[in-house]
């Protein structure tokens, strides 16, 4: 008989494990690495254990919500950490032994929402959170998330899995516009079964350093997945972004696109995978990172992969990282523009094949200005001359 666990127990486990796992080390290849040695470990831990206020969500009829001390039993059993295990790692492993704030949103079948779930994460404290969406055959849901962070905190873990049975269609967006002292570390996962679609839209313009890993598992046939990211840094900021396709059955489709803007001293690795396993044939998976550098001293990594078991698949990766475009510069610069309009304009149209993506007109406005307000802080000696 399978020992039934509770949260409690699961935290209980995952602290013990926390105890044991040696601190990662991202390292992706020769003069590609992440340094996340600024992160105290044993600090945040404390920090962890005070009481967050609860994560807000408005959501249309329909939609059944859970806080995640109430969900029922055979939710947490079947889906707590199915896609992210607390032994992943030891941030994972600090994620759920100090979990506080949590979500478990569910799509009821043959269920189609029109208006957007709309998940407000404002953090005054560092804190861990959970959501966990589950999207029954037939339904249909948009995700539009928000995370903000005051000047105190200094680290935010968060865990999403969304599950996507039968026909089910899933949009997860998120701004990501956190102090500029605030750690985060973000693991995103999916499960699409039969015909349905998980895609993942991100902009990150806030934060420290950011890892944000997301992976969609393409299960059963017809099954597909996108993940947009666009991102835009300036300071000492650092960005570690993992996507991830995984292919287990045949007929099943992914795109990875990342576009990024980084200034100063910002410091990126673009990480990119696709995997098409043996029996999974007729498949296409597609990766493309493109990055624009303003001034010497940001700096940007791309490490597409491909792994593919079989031949009867399409698939592609690139990368294209590189400095402001002379020509445009001079084009804008001759029609009276001066030139840092002239370099904002070129930098919010180099994002918009990602922000275009987003159908919620009211959420475009948002990262626009957003966009703006951080592309106007460039220092003069940052333009391209």
């Amino acid at each position: 008989m399978t020992e039934i666990k509770t949260i409690n127990d699961k935290k209980m486990d995952a602290l013990k494990l926390f105890g044991t796992l040696k601190n990662p080390v991202f390292q992706y290849g020769l003069g590609m690495s992440m340094d996340f040695s600024s992160i105290d470990l044993i600090a945040i831990e404390k920090k962890l254990q005070q009481v967050p206020e609860a994560l807000a969500i408005t959501a249309p009829k329909g939609v059944l919500v859970h806080r995640l001390a109430d969900a029922p039993p055979e939710i947490i059993q079947q889906y707590f950490d199915q896609l992210v295990p607390a032994s992943e790692n030891k941030f994972a492993a600090l994620h759920y032994a100090y979990l506080q704030r949590g979500l478990v949103v569910v799509i009821p079948k043959d269920t189609e929402i029109d208006e957007p779930i709309h998940i407000d994460s404002l953090l005054s404290d560092s804190a861990a959170e959970h959501i966990i969406l589950i999207a029954e055959a037939n339904s249909k849901v948009t995700i539009l998330e928000s995370s903000i962070s005051q000047e105190q905190v200094s680290y935010k873990s968060q865990v999403v899995q969304v599950y996507a049975k039968e026909n089910s269609q899933v949009t997860w967006c998120t701004v990501q516009h956190l102090h500029p002292a605030t750690d985060s570390i973000t693991f995103k996962r999916g499960k699409a079964a039969q015909n349905a679609s998980i895609a993942w839209m991100d902009v990150l313009l806030g934060g420290k350093l950011n890892q944000l890993q997301i992976r969609t598992i393409l299960s059963e046939p017809g099954a597909n997945s996108a993940i947009s990211t666009a991102f835009c840094s300036n300071g000492l900021r650092q960005f570690d972004l993992n996507g991830e396709s995984v292919h287990q059955a045949a007929h099943t489709a992914s795109g990875i696109y990342s576009k990024g803007v980084l200034m100063d001293h910002s410091d990126s690795i673009i990480r990119g995978k696709i995997t098409i396993n043996k029996n999974a044939h007729h498949c296409s998976g597609h990766q493309k990172a493109q990055a624009l550098l303003i001034g010497e001293q940001a700096r940007c990594n791309a490490i597409p992969v491909l792994e593919v078991q079989n031949d009867e698949v399409i698939c592609s990766h690139g990368a294209t990282i590189g400095q402001l475009d002379e020509e445009q510069l001079f084009y804008l610069l001759s029609r009276g523009l001066n030139e840092k309009t002239a370099t904002q304009i070129i930098l919010a149209g180099f994002l918009e094949p990602i922000i275009s993506k987003i159908q919620n007109e009211q959420l475009k406005e948002k990262i626009s200005q957003l966009l703006s307000q951080k592309i106007t802080n460039l220092k003069e000696h940052e333009l391209a001359s």
